[in-house]
């Protein structure tokens, strides 16, 4: 039998843990038995990831034509509003219509598939189209194990830290939005009980706003080494060298991941995450559109992890755990990303979704439809008990960082304007 002749739309920027190292990954390993890719760009992108496929630029207009000349069976798009309505329209004459959805917005019932990237964006969307969403399904974004393993027992990649100290740490882009408060008010917190000697503190791609606040109230935790700035990066061995050094790795940022790949990169180097937790389904199912909260779906709490939205709570859990139980819950991660996560199940999913759609074959797409919708009952759950604790804990009622919060989000967004001013220039 051929293989199904495809291709993959990238009119995307490369980013750390963004959706170009999504798309590499995909591409990369998917069979060349059962599917046969190409790579279609329509502007210059700036690629950090390696494709193996034949990668064409064309103009947008020149898509039909390509699709017609090569015979592609399905078109699958990683971009947003790559195409208007009508182009969609257009395209489906010819072949089908795949669209990634990795946020809540980028959802399309033109489509002939969507591909949702967790179980709680495909309830989120549910809810916000009134309990009707057509041709979707999840597609978990992949990660490879076997790359971040080898690059993990690499000796060349030596950690930054070796202490006998709790070192915690964050990855991310260099964007505001991209980290939030509750990391810095969690760092104050246990600075506040005399416990900050019993940490080290590495972040990549931490906004300048950030390390001004921690440069004015942890200034000898700075000069001791304590705390430790890295610039920006997308490099694997980089990556892997900050993930090798960390006990733990604190997820938070102020609009919350629809996936969140270095979670699962943390597993992938079998380190817990701690994540917050936005609360943007409400037990009422009511929905907050600007928040994502799929951090909360990977990270199970006191599994692999530890997920709470409260610095009171955040310091109560790095205070009193030890390295020996974040290896466990490391271990528990990491079993997490391979059975859920890894890259061959991710690809083989996606091969079975197109022979269903070009074929008509009746694969079996995990998670199943009944474990996807039973997910809204279980996160409602989880946002019974993790309010529930924390009203235990009296801690609710003692989280005083609101007004510092407002105040420091003007302050971030002071610098975000200034930087914009500044490129213009």
């Amino acid at each position: 039998m051929k293989p199904i002749n495809i291709c993959f739309i990238l009119d995307i920027q490369g980013k750390i843990g963004g959706t170009e190292r999504v798309a590499a990954d995909i591409i990369n390993n998917i069979s060349s038995e059962k599917i046969k890719a190409s790579v279609l760009i329509f502007d210059k992108i700036r690629q950090t990831h390696k494709i193996n496929k034949p990668i064409y630029q064309i103009e947008k207009k020149d898509t039909i034509e390509y699709i017609k000349k090569e015979n592609i069976s399905a078109v699958i798009s990683f971009g947003y509003r790559t195409f208007t309505y009508d182009e969609i329209k257009n395209i489906k004459k010819f072949t089908k219509y795949l669209q990634l959805v990795n946020f809540t917005v980028k959802y399309d019932p033109n489509a002939d598939m969507n591909l949702i990237t967790t179980k709680y964006d495909y309830c989120k969307i549910k809810i916000l189209n009134k309990n009707i969403i057509k041709n979707s399904t999840v597609l978990y974004h992949p990660v490879d194990l076997k790359k971040w393993k080898n690059n993990s027992e690499n000796i060349k990649i030596k950690p930054y830290f070796k202490s006998d100290n709790i070192i915690v740490g964050r990855i991310a882009r260099n964007e505001p939005s991209k980290w939030n408060y509750l990391l810095l008010a969690t760092m104050m917190e246990i600075k506040k009980r005399g416990c900050i000697n019993k940490f080290k503190f590495i972040f990549l791609g931490m906004p300048k706003p950030y390390k001004i606040f921690l440069k004015i109230f942890f200034r000898k935790e700075i000069k001791t080494n304590r705390i430790l700035f890295l610039a920006e990066s997308s490099d694997d061995e980089k990556l892997s060298k900050v993930y090798k050094t960390l006990d733990v790795f604190y997820q938070t940022s102020w609009i919350g991941e629809s996936f969140g790949c270095v979670i699962a990169e943390s597993f992938a180097h079998k380190k817990p995450v701690m994540a917050d937790f936005n609360k943007s389904i409400k037990i009422n199912n009511k929905i907050n559109e600007k928040l994502y909260d799929a951090q909360s779906e990977l990270v199970d709490h006191k599994v692999n992890g530890y997920v709470t939205s409260n610095p009171q709570s955040a310091a109560n859990y790095l205070i009193n755990t030890n390295k020996e139980t974040l290896t466990k819950m490391g271990e528990n991660g990491y079993e997490k990303a391979l059975n859920r996560y890894e890259v061959n199940t991710i690809t083989t999913n996606l091969e079975n979704i197109l022979e269903n759609l070009v074929l008509n074959k009746n694969n079996k797409i995990y998670p199943l439809k009944e474990e996807i919708d039973e997910y809204l009952h279980e996160y409602k759950k989880k946002l019974k008990r993790i309010n529930l604790e924390e009203e235990e804990n009296g801690i609710i009622k003692k989280y005083k960082f609101f007004i510092e919060s407002k105040i420091f989000r003007g302050f971030e967004y002071s610098y975000l304007i200034w930087r914009k001013l500044n490129e213009k220039t």
